[in-house]
């Protein structure tokens, strides 16, 4: 999101983490960049936090980055696994057949 804020100077962000600590490392990052005043951050699993029927939780853009990588996949690099929370990085299995991808 702090990356879109830097392209578009006019625009404002709202991140959304289940993570606690992703979003200390979010909001000193905004700080950091000068972006406090138009970067806010919500502990939430995805959109439970946000009610269509308030004004204010309209957006003009959504963007995502779910978990990606089906679990049990060995081609993962050590350094992602290392730094990166389990639960940002492993999808688990299909949701339609119980399948790995």
């Amino acid at each position: 999101m702090l990356s879109l804020l830097h392209e578009f100077k006019e625009a404002r962000g709202l991140g959304i983490d289940n993570s606690v600590e992703a979003l200390e490392v979010a909001t000193s990052n905004s700080v950091r960049l000068g972006m406090e005043e138009r970067a806010s951050f919500i502990q939430s699993d995805w959109l439970s936090a946000i009610s269509p029927r308030k004004p204010e939780d309209k957006f003009q853009l959504v963007v995502s980055n779910p978990p990606y990588i089906a679990e049990g996949d060995d081609q993962v690099m050590p350094d992602v696994v290392k730094y990166e929370p389990h639960s940002a990085l492993f999808a688990g299995g299909c949701c339609c057949c119980r399948c790995p991808y």
